[in-house]
């Protein structure tokens, strides 16, 4: 969330960038920050909504023409959002999709199952886009073994993490951490694709 964050305003010059809530229930992360940034949001609901599996391809080429996209740009977990890169094709228009998982995370064995059926169709139609992963093992995954993708690693503004020893204790004395504890800190958000829980 914070990586499509640091991702627009790098590029907030160059490019217009619209954000397509998928679930408009819940706000994007960050919705204040990138609107600052003048990014826009779009809420895939009403004729527009994504709820339905089959219509899906329909829907998101309806979304595409109606923001006027040049590029698709799809930040993704699993292979079944594919349908946004099944649309850009039709409208011939450039996709990117960008794999930040090595395996997949369903809710239910049902949908472990319909996705593991339908994976060998959604990388088929991943070959039209740019390929991008996160790590080797992410882009093998979501692209297949053999498949070629390019690996673009997160990146940080290193000026900003650089060790300060007087915000070291500051911070201690502000969570009433002796300086002889150690402590072990995540900067990521406790879920299973960041690796957390698998030391």
């Amino acid at each position: 969330k914070t990586y499509i964050l640091n991702f627009v305003s790098v590029l907030e010059k160059k490019y217009h960038f619209v954000l397509i809530n998928t679930d408009p229930s819940n706000a994007i992360a960050y919705e204040d920050e990138l609107k600052n940034l003048h990014a826009k949001i779009f809420l895939a609901s009403g004729a527009f909504s994504l709820e339905s599996y089959f219509q899906r391809k329909k829907k998101a080429k309806m979304i595409l023409q109606s923001v006027d996209a040049d590029i698709v740009y799809v930040n993704a977990l699993t292979p079944n959002n594919a349908y946004w890169v099944r649309a850009a094709k039709q409208l011939k228009i450039n996709a990117v999709y960008h794999s930040h998982n090595d395996s997949g995370l369903y809710s239910n064995p049902l949908k472990a199952v319909a996705a593991a059926i339908m994976k060998p169709f959604n990388q088929y139609t991943l070959s039209y886009a740019v390929k991008l992963a996160a790590s080797l093992d992410s882009g093998q995954y979501m692209f297949g073994k053999k498949a070629r993708f390019e690996v673009v690693y997160n990146s940080i503004y290193t000026s900003k993490w650089k060790f300060n020893p007087l915000e070291r204790i500051k911070i201690r004395n502000k969570l009433n951490i002796k300086n002889d504890k150690k402590v072990i800190v995540s900067v990521a958000r406790l879920d299973t694709q960041k690796n957390s829980i698998r030391f």
